[in-house]
Formats: C-alpha cells, sequence, structure tokens
C-alpha cells in the first residue's frame, strides 16, 4: 500500500549505524496486525543475519 504524506503520520526518525529508521503511520485494516507481526519478525531475522556475518570471528571461535 502506498501511503501519501496526508495518509501517514511521520514518527520519530532515527539513525542506527548506516541506517535510517522511520516509522509511519495510518489507518489500520484488517490484516494490519498480521503484516506488522511478519515484518516484525522479518527485520529481527535480518538484524540477527546481520549481527552473525559482522562477527563471524567470535561465533566462530
Amino acid at each position: 500500500m502506498v501511503l501519501t504524506e496526508d495518509e501517514a503520520v511521520v514518527e520519530t526518525a532515527e539513525r542506527i549505524g548506516r541506517l535510517d529508521f522511520e516509522i509511519r503511520q495510518s489507518a489500520g485494516s484488517p490484516d494490519c496486525d498480521q503484516r506488522y507481526a511478519d515484518r516484525a519478525e522479518a527485520l529481527a531475522a535480518w538484524l540477527l543475519a546481520q549481527w552473525h556475518r559482522e562477527h563471524q570471528d567470535y561465533v566462530n571461535n
């Protein structure tokens, strides 16, 4: 779903390392809770994979 600036509320933007995080909220839909949970799982898995990649020397020893 693409949101216009009028439809989305932008919350605090954050910079973590080289990544910029910005939260945009819009009106809910029936499946928004599941999509949010799926995105949170995907982000957590990606962050863990990045951590493992950056700390391979420590993990392998």
